[in-house]
């Protein structure tokens, strides 16, 4: 296998990470909002981590990762629910992370 970083399911973990991140930025500047921040900021960032590792022949790194997946989707739905994130925003990023979730499957 060549670099990860050409794979799709890598571009499209990315792509969605850098959507969370810029939220996660622009949600830190209230206070209130920090620790759902932190979270979205961390579990995006050991993602695209795990899948990494995972390309590189860390399989246990897959688990991680799909388990990264599951937790994004929660704080995607509990961003909602708190009328952080849009319906608009969060629809296309669930679809994402499905689309990366089941390239890992495909690995594991």
């Amino acid at each position: 296998m060549g670099d990860f970083r050409e794979l799709d399911s890598w571009r499209q973990a990315r792509t969605v990470v850098c959507a969370l991140l810029t939220m996660s930025s622009a949600l830190s500047q209230a206070a209130e909002h920090a620790g759902y921040a932190h979270g979205l900021h961390s579990v995006s960032i050991g993602l695209l981590d795990n899948m990494a590792r995972g390309y590189e022949g860390d399989r246990k790194s897959f688990l991680r990762a799909r388990l990264g997946i599951n937790r994004l989707e929660e704080l995607i739905r509990q961003g909602q629910a708190r009328g952080l994130l849009k319906v608009s925003e969060s629809i296309p990023l669930r679809r994402e992370l499905r689309f990366v979730r089941l390239a890992l499957e495909d690995r594991s």
